[in-house]
């Protein structure tokens, strides 16, 4: 664990001991409760980290408390990854979760897929929301905020004047409230926090009250004191529970990698605290779960608790138990509605149980859906149901087993002249391999379009199988490779949803694939003496068109132009500063740029702002290479890019526009300028 100096006494031994002390507890502002994020760190490459906050005024074993962190990814509702914390964190401490790049600094890592700067992070425990970075269910573009206080590309640290977690992961989200920004990389103070808080773990301040039970009295006396008349003791009466908290919605058997939840609903027009309130299955059934100390309903609002609690699919009972075991509010039901579908009941807290709506967990439930009249049929004689068909005609049609930055992901492609609906169908690898990815209830893909789903699948590199599942389990259509064509190489199929499949045309997730490319014919050569073979000269007419080494935020960029009227594969081309500076960048396998196209990488190059050199090199070192170099003016200053004069090729000083730039490697389409000076030194690879 990490060392924590946290401004403010803390008194909590004697309730850790089941002792009260001699004064009574009232509410107080910027009290700490809970655990919270207190640092969230988006760095280049894998440089991610999380750090959570224990004031709760005692150790947490986050086993036994159930603590996990979970990444929603690109605006989902539902938890792409979740990763279950191991360990304790001392009370006033904290715990720092990071990718295994930064595992000298954390204590617990992890590889694989982690968060961009527009994905959402929920901190739990049993089940229970904790505290929340950014907007489940929605994606801001590249971040939440702006500049440095932003949740891409930057570290933010929590103000140590907050004392809790956001609970609602669904409200907007601006770092700024309760967030300092820092530069990109900064890791100083990831493993310590400041928290200045007037009590930990009750948002309760102590109030001394002068109290006389049990104290010694220090004046002897010789004096008998008569006996008094007992007075009768009238028995207590009990402490009332408030009504108007009630069960609103529950999920009996949830789609694969979700879990069972139940959503409880205040309709009262004040707070309710619901510490020690049970939600429990039928009687005699799983253990009840009880909620924890400390957690309370605002007034209109909902509680979600996501966890197992052992509902049947086929039939059960889903009960709220008050802290005295009495039941306050239960549903019980007789048949599977199907997976993914949930109980709900409209209006929020007192209307039918219905399973017609769309599940809105921890928000309002919409109205059930308004039937369509039927008519009446004539009687006719009992036939056997004929089961529903699965409708063909939906077909795998682009996968990335090998990205080169980002997900796996998989493309389907509807070739009928209708819309279908892809409730519980699966995509898998190789059977047996895997857990399947199960479509959400919901979800259709339109007639003649595509649908693309972008998660880990578990797809190995070097050989497997991608196969479309009905929700039957029958498999729909399927494709098997033995090789790994490369990284960031897609397998495609053109035409759509019917071709063969190929490695050759650039990807194109969520869209039509290109056909694959048309080889030029070679003739039979008349045999001649062997001589030295020519090597394949690097195609001129690719310039620097603009590059900023001063960014106001986000990273340095270098523009390409191609003032071909034909692509360009870029493939092994080079970006550098002056020779023998930085390490130069290497454009990835299957990069090419369009006929008069340009070609935009945002990465930090290494550029000194006071002077350097910008060079596009050909695509081996090792070659004699095709050189284009501009001189970085000292004058350059943030917030400025430079840009290729029309005729002289000098550079000049521009504003950039003050817009986001995305972090991503891609082109961009623009109006043609004027072509920029080429300079190629002899030679050819």
């Amino acid at each position: 664990m990490k060392r924590l100096w946290l401004a403010g006494i803390v008194i909590v031994a004697f309730a850790a001991l089941g002792m009260l002390p001699p004064w009574r507890m009232e509410s107080a502002p910027n009290a700490c409760s809970g655990l919270f994020f207190s640092e969230y760190v988006e760095g280049s490459s894998n440089n991610k980290a999380v750090e959570i906050f224990n004031g709760t005024g005692s150790a947490i074993d986050l086993v036994a408390a159930g603590v996990a962190v979970e990444f929603y990814f690109n605006g989902s509702t539902s938890a792409g990854r979740t990763i279950t914390l191991t360990g304790t964190i001392t009370q006033n401490d904290v715990f720092v979760l990071a990718h295994d790049s930064l595992s000298a600094l954390a204590d617990q890592s992890r590889g694989g897929t982690w968060f961009n700067g527009n994905d959402a992070l929920i901190l739990k425990s049993g089940g229970i929301v904790l505290d929340s970075i950014g907007q489940v269910g929605v994606d801001p573009g590249i971040s939440w905020g702006t500049q440095s206080i932003s949740t891409a590309e930057n570290t933010i640290r929590r103000k140590s004047s907050i004392g809790g977690g956001d609970k609602n992961p669904n409200d907007p989200f601006d770092p700024a409230n309760e967030w300092d920004g820092f530069d990109q990389n900064t890791l100083d103070g990831l493993g310590s926090h400041t928290a200045i808080c007037s009590s930990v773990g009750t948002n309760n301040t102590p109030t001394f009250t002068p109290t006389t039970a049990d104290l010694p009295t220090d004046t002897p006396t010789s004096t008998p004191t008569p006996t008094a008349t007992d007075t009768p003791t009238s028995t207590p009466t009990p402490t009332p529970f408030p009504a108007g908290i009630a069960l609103n919605e529950f999920m009996a058997a949830p789609a694969s990698g979700s879990s069972e939840y139940a959503e409880l609903f205040n309709a009262n027009a004040f707070p309710v605290d619901v510490s020690g309130w049970q939600i429990d299955d039928s009687e005699g059934g799983s253990s009840p779960y009880t909620i924890p100390a400390g957690t309370s309903i605002a007034a209109g609002g909902f509680l979600l608790v996501e966890r197992s609690f052992g509902f049947n699919n086929d039939g059960d009972s889903v009960r709220l138990l008050g802290p005295d075991g009495v039941v306050r509010d239960s549903h019980s039901y007789t048949s599977n509605p199907g997976v993914g579908v949930a109980w709900s009941r409209f209006p929020d807290g007192s209307g039918p149980w219905q399973t017609g709506s769309t599940s809105s967990p921890n928000g309002p439930n919409p109205p059930p859906p308004t039937a369509t009249p039927t008519a009446t049929p004539s009687p006719t004689s009992t036939i056997t149901p004929t089961p529903t068909p699965i409708p063909g005609g939906v077909a795998l049609n682009e996968y990335m087993a090998a990205p080169a930055f980002g997900d796996e992901y998989v493309e389907l492609f509807n070739t009928n002249p209708f819309p279908i609906d892809l409730t519980g169908w699966q995509i898998d690898d190789i059977e047996g391999g895997s857990s399947p990815y199960t479509i959400p209830a919901g979800t259709s893909i339109a007639a003649g379009g595509f649908l693309l789903v972008e998660r880990s699948f578990g797809f190995n590199n070097d050989g497997d199988s991608v196969r479309l599942l009905g929700p039957d389990g029958s498999v729909r259509d399927s494709h098997s490779y033995d090789s790994n064509p490369g990284v960031g190489v897609a397998w495609s199929r053109y035409p759509d949803g019917s071709g063969p499949w190929q490695t050759g045309s650039a990807s194109s997730p969520n869209g039509p694939n290109p056909p694959p490319p048309t080889a030029t014919p070679t003739a039979t050569p008349s045999p001649t003496s062997t001589i030295t073979p020519t090597p394949t000269p690097i195609p001129g007419g690719v310039a620097l068109n603009e590059y900023m080494v001063a960014p106001a935020a986000g990273d340095e960029y270098v523009e390409l132009f191609n003032t071909n009227p034909f692509p360009i594969d870029l493939t092994g081309w080079q970006i550098d500063d002056i020779e023998g500076g930085s390490s130069p960048y290497t454009i990835p396998a299957g990069t090419s740029i369009t006929a008069g196209g340009f070609l935009l990488v945002e990465r930090s190059f290494g550029f000194n702002n006071d002077g350097d050199s910008v060079r596009l090199l050909g695509r081996m070192a090792a070659c004699a290479i095709a050189i284009l170099m501009t001189r970085i003016p000292a004058l350059a200053w943030p917030g400025h890019a430079i840009r290729m004069a029309p005729a002289s090729g000098i550079p000049i000083l521009k504003p950039a526009p003050a817009i986001p730039i995305p972090r991503r490697l891609r082109p961009r389409p623009r109006h043609l300028p004027p072509r920029p000076q080429l300079r190629s030194l002899p030679g050819f690879c």
